[in-house]
């Protein structure tokens, strides 16, 4: 027989146990009244400034498509991947520019031997030669011949269906990359027997490839075109280290480089994004969509240390309780912060393409903190996971606009001196004779930073991300050498490094 001490003790943890479900059930109702508050409000909000949060209200482009030549296009796919299979050395790996020195790199038409392994991770000695590069170039002669042919055409496009949202298929983005690829390394090959009319042909078609699609509404895509088109501008900085060169001929890499600028549909793929980014809070609110995402937290936890343990079962069910308490109590509150982050993106992001300048946008990943409380990160379970990528994907695309312009400054500056015989005093010298204005440095909005030097070359630089000009200054601050010229205090266009910076180049390589 039960003891009256023992149903008393039964009866009140029964009250409190009542009383703690009714607080909880309180609190999780009102923090989703709350959120439904705040992202009914903010959402007025954003509207009346003119903003668009569905696919509906967005402004696709609708480029002229062709059916025979898109598919054309997308073919080559297939060519491109098979050259790269069968080609002795990687194909990209030929056209970086490799710095010997902060502001010296070398010049790869002048060396020995290609500089890269003959075969996937073979050693450095197991070199590719000059021989290997001329059969690859003759292999690829008649794919490129296409491809040059199909991105000439304005009619050329691919129709993408943004309702896909971020699963959508971008198969012209292979090409690009892989085309862009084996048009540089035609280039060198051109450069290195010094026939400079095949040479500026290829890289007039990788300058092209930058602008196709070039409407297409996503950041990524943006930066996979400026990674791709890179190796053209490093393949006419190579050009510019060797003399022969006729006036036509540069003025045929100017006016490529001068036209290819990536920057203006920047904010409308950030407009874009955003929407597609917000699809996966409505999708949560669906049963479907919300066990996806549940699924997707445990999985980690899973499969992440190859094995399952008691101590990984125990995270997966605080997992689900995790996501269970965020989609009845904090989606609505989490979406807000979502949209609040993206706004701020968005209008600094605006006022830096406005006013060409990266310093404008004050922004960095550091702008967009994860939830550094066990509370927050609770409550944000998909704003941190969705919040936009400055340094990796934004800030890239302002560092190409400004490499272009150097590079249209520096054949500008060549012009200048096989018609004059010298260098040009200062860059208003080349303007507007070779320049129709100033050539722009897109990290603090003022002209690039040039002078000669009375060796007879010339510091052609700019401030860089951090919009401080240190003089024109190469060296790294926060490392001990520079990767690439964005490395150093000042991003300056290298020039060629003498046989002692090689020498010890090939040195650190060993």
């Amino acid at each position: 027989m039960k003891s009256p001490r023992l149903k008393k003790w039964r009866r009140w943890m029964g009250r409190i146990l009542v009383v703690l479900v009714l607080w909880l059930a309180l609190f999780i109702l009102e923090e989703n009244v709350r959120g439904r508050i705040l992202l009914g409000r903010y959402q007025a909000e954003l509207r009346a400034q003119g903003e668009k949060l569905t696919l509906a209200k967005l402004d696709f482009p609708r480029p002229p498509m062709d059916g025979k030549r898109t598919a054309g296009l997308l073919a080559l796919t297939n060519q491109l991947n098979a050259l790269r299979k069968d080609c002795p050395f990687p194909v990209d790996s030929v056209a970086r520019l490799r710095l010997a020195a902060p502001e010296h790199a070398i010049v790869r038409a002048q060396q020995l031997d290609l500089g890269v392994a003959r075969k996937p991770y073979a050693r450095l000695s197991e070199r590719a030669s000059w021989a290997d590069l001329a059969e690859q170039a003759a292999r690829v002669v008649d794919t490129l011949a296409k491809l040059k042919t199909v991105v000439a055409q304005p009619a050329a496009g691919v129709a993408i269906d943004y309702t896909q949202g971020m699963e959508v298929r971008l198969p012209h983005l292979n090409v690009v990359r892989d085309g862009a690829n084996w048009l540089a390394l035609a280039a060198l090959n051109d450069l290195h027997h010094r026939d400079y009319a095949a040479a500026a042909s290829n890289i007039v078609a990788i300058a092209a490839l930058s602008r196709f699609q070039n409407n297409e509404q996503f950041t990524y895509a943006q930066l996979a075109r400026t990674k791709a088109v890179e190796a053209g501008l490093n393949m006419t900085w190579e050009a510019l280290q060797t003399s022969g060169w006729t006036e036509e001929q540069l003025v045929s890499l100017q006016q490529a480089w001068h036209t290819s600028s990536v920057i203006d549909d920047t904010v409308s793929a950030l407009e874009v994004e955003r929407v597609l980014n917000r699809d996966y809070f409505e999708q949560a609110r669906h049963l479907a969509g919300w066990n996806k995402l549940r699924m997707n937290l445990l999985y980690q936890t899973q499969f992440g240390s190859g094995g399952y343990s008691l101590r990984a079962f125990f995270s997966d069910a605080g997992r689900s309780l995790q996501a269970i308490a965020w989609r009845l109590a904090w989606l609505d509150q989490d979406e807000v912060r979502f949209l609040q982050r993206w706004q701020l993106a968005l209008d600094r992001i605006r006022d830096a393409v406005a006013r060409r300048a990266w310093s404008a946008a004050h922004l960095s990943d550091d702008n967009f903190p994860t939830a550094r409380h066990r509370y927050d990160g609770w409550r944000f379970l998909l704003s941190d996971c969705l919040a936009p990528n400055i340094e990796h994907t934004l800030l890239p695309l302002f560092e190409f606009e400004t490499r272009r312009e150097m590079t249209v400054a520096a054949i500008a500056i060549e012009r200048h001196r096989l018609r004059t015989g010298k260098l040009p005093s200062d860059l208003a010298a080349v303007v507007p004779e070779y320049l129709p204005q100033l050539p722009h440095d897109w990290m603090d909005g003022n002209p690039l930073r040039y002078h000669p030097k009375a060796d007879g070359t010339f510091i052609l630089y700019s401030v860089g991300a951090d919009g401080h000009d240190d003089g024109g200054d190469p060296k790294p601050a926060d490392r001990p050498r520079a990767l690439s010229m964005w490395d150093g205090r000042d991003a300056v266009w290298p020039q060629p490094a003498t046989k002692a910076e090689v020498a010890a180049a090939e040195v650190r390589r060993q």
